[in-house]
């Protein structure tokens, strides 16, 4: 498969080399950083679709750190990792969640960029972003961001 990666740093290097390593044709590009930020009340995600007219955008692969993802991508079974996914588009969001089995993660759908925001910057309660969690805990946090309720507590694995 083709791949784009929006981001040349150490997690779109990292996993445009797992990717490649299962063999995609992946093309890394340099990050949006430091373009005009989202407007309050909109999710980076969506900020970056609207931009992105005509693609098939999803987010993925961000809320873990490169290092982690690297020592994470080969556990076995239950110790397997989620990658997130958000996105508007099923289909992409279903050609992503296999791209992230083949980077040796679980891929959960999110939901649509405009529901994300637990995915993205900074680390905080209430968010996803910069924690590890696995299929078994996964459900009740995709439940609770459906429902508007909080997330629960992140869990702890030893």
């Amino acid at each position: 498969m083709k791949v784009g990666i929006i981001g040349a740093g150490r997690i779109g290097g990292g996993i445009a080399r797992q990717l490649a390593r299962a063999g995609h044709d992946v093309t890394v590009s340099f990050s949006q950083y430091g373009t005009p930020q989202p407007p309050e009340g909109q999710t980076a995600a969506q900020f970056n679709s609207l931009r992105m007219a005509g693609s098939r955008y999803t987010k993925s692969f961000n809320t873990l750190t490169a290092a982690f993802q690297a020592e994470a991508a080969t556990r076995k079974g239950d110790d397997k990792v989620v990658q997130w996914i958000c996105g508007d588009d099923a289909g992409a969001k279903a050609l992503v969640s296999a791209l992230v089995e083949d980077a040796g993660f679980v891929p959960v759908d999110f939901g649509p960029t405009a529901t994300c925001a637990p995915m993205e910057a900074p680390q905080r309660d209430g968010a996803v972003y910069g924690e590890e969690y696995r299929a078994r805990d996964a459900a009740a946090v995709v439940d609770a961001v459906r429902s508007g309720r909080p997330i629960p507590p992140t869990p702890v694995y030893s």
